[in-house]
């Protein structure tokens, strides 16, 4: 389980009592991965799959499966899972076990 500043539902540093959260970030570093594209890491700049190139796109939920669980794995996560709830690449949930 890593630690760090928590984010609230738009990705902005959660604060409470005018102070920052701090807590189990894995699930926002989840959709960190997801949401970032490649090159938008200095640091890592293969890091991201770019959920955006995917959206409404027919046919790419295997494509994005494999990217998702790459991207992950890459990241230290584990025992990775992407559930498809609908029939397009909009709709989906992701588990995953750090280490």
């Amino acid at each position: 389980m890593v630690k760090d500043f928590l984010q609230d539902s738009d990705g902005d540093i959660l604060i409470t009592d005018g102070d920052f959260v701090i807590g189990d970030s894995d699930n926002d570093h989840i959709v960190d991965i997801i949401n970032s594209n490649q090159g938008d890491w200095k640091e890592f700049i293969l890091c991201g799959v770019g959920i955006d190139n995917y959206l409404n796109s027919s046919g790419m939920q295997l494509q994005l499966k494999k990217n998702i669980i790459t991207q992950l794995g890459i990241d230290g996560y584990g025992s990775i899972t992407v559930v498809f709830t609908g029939n397009d690449t909009s709709q989906f949930q992701v588990d995953a076990i750090r280490g």
